[in-house]
């Protein structure tokens, strides 16, 4: 099997090379850096096409919409350091088999690959939460009004529930400041200056209930 992976940063295009080899000597890693060079080498019999997000000359979404006006059917994925929910919604609302998140251990990269390549999509539990969270209308209109990240409601739902802030950071699997700083965000976004105005505040807008 021959994968295509579109990035800019060798040494970690390498690094994946080798754990994919590693693992499944069957499967070649051809790197490539820009849109052009990519196109020349999809004649190549490519099996899947694996994105980077964010490249100098063209990101990654525009490069796979690019391809499909080309009439290539070349299934596609991404593997990017962003986590940001839209851009991850966006990647799949436009066709991609998977988004793979760096962050990632280098196995959790590989299986992802390997499941992608076999014809099903991947997205992390947590991203897939997320999607979800944000195709319920009213959470998706009023997180974009405020400004808010998918885990910044997240926390807001668990402080609702009265969660303390190491609760909330265990829960989550993030660290306790992480927690502090997003709820720092939600007094911002609200103008608020205590939980308890942040929940009533919350509660009146719509996106907690009581």
């Amino acid at each position: 099997m021959n994968i295509l992976h579109v990035e800019d940063h060798p040494l970690f295009s390498d690094g994946l090379g080798q754990l994919l080899t590693q693992r499944f000597p069957n499967v070649v890693l051809k790197k490539v850096s820009n849109f052009k060079t990519l196109l020349n080498s999809l004649h190549q019999g490519i099996d899947l096409v694996l994105f980077d997000l964010y490249l100098p000359e063209m990101n990654g979404i525009k490069m796979m919409q690019e391809l499909r006006k080309k009439a290539h059917i070349t299934p596609v994925a991404f593997l990017s350091a962003s986590e940001e929910i839209a851009d991850i919604k966006q990647c799949m609302d436009q066709g991609a088999m998977g988004f793979i998140p760096k962050s990632l251990s280098g196995e959790g990269i590989v299986n992802a690959i390997m499941s992608i390549l076999e014809g099903e999509k991947f997205l992390t539990c947590e991203h897939k939460k997320a999607i979800e969270a944000l195709d319920t209308p009213y959470n998706a209109e009023l997180a974009k009004q405020y400004a808010l990240s998918y885990k910044q409601i997240e926390v807001l739902e668990s402080i609702s529930r009265g969660h303390s802030n190491s609760a909330v950071a265990k829960q989550m699997g993030i660290s306790e400041s992480a927690v502090k700083y997003h709820i720092h965000i939600l007094f911002q976004s609200f103008d608020v200056k205590n939980r308890v105005e942040c929940l009533r505040y919350a509660e009146k807008i719509g996106l907690i209930t009581a």
